[in-house]
């Protein structure tokens, strides 16, 4: 991660239990510490005052990301998946990215694509539902890139291809 995305902390690393926000002017190096809530951690993005982790909960077969804000300590919004019956290899998140209108996460499913989360003053963590997914079932290890409303979506065993968002 490049520390000019992020606000006053050098870089995130997950574990299997923490999100751990490093900050490399204390002495053991993690500035702050966020439990996983009982998912499996797969993928991170931080920009400013945001974390946004992607993972899978082994209890539900579901996946979400959870987005964070480090000056709250706290979870502020959880982007939930519709449930599937895939294997678990198709489940596990490979990439998650935000800006201030929109979150995306890709598995093998497809490219999910939520509207941000708009922060109302509360302390209280929201769902979002999903807006609209992008792709075919059965990628292998897929990311994507997006700019200027499309995005391409990359799979080792598929042809790249380019979407637009529908707004």
């Amino acid at each position: 991660m490049s520390s000019s995305e992020t606000d006053a902390f050098d870089g995130i690393c997950c574990t299997h239990d923490d999100i751990n926000v490093l900050d490399f002017r204390v002495p053991n190096g993690i500035g702050i510490s966020f439990p996983s809530h009982g998912l499996e951690l797969q993928c991170a993005f931080a920009r400013r005052d945001t974390v946004l982790v992607g993972g899978l909960n082994h209890n539900s077969n579901q996946c979400c990301v959870q987005q964070w804000s480090i000056r709250k300590a706290m979870p502020r919004c959880i982007y939930s998946f519709p449930s599937s019956s895939s294997h678990y290899s198709h489940l596990s998140l490979t990439q998650v990215w935000g800006s201030s209108s929109i979150v995306m996460a890709v598995n093998g499913n497809g490219v999910y694509i939520f509207d941000a989360w708009k922060d109302s003053g509360e302390d209280l963590c929201d769902i979002q539902e999903m807006k609209d997914i992008i792709g075919t079932h059965d990628l292998l290890n897929p990311s994507f890139d997006y700019a200027n409303s499309r995005v391409l979506l990359i799979s080792r065993d598929r042809q790249a291809s380019w979407s637009y968002l529908s707004q």
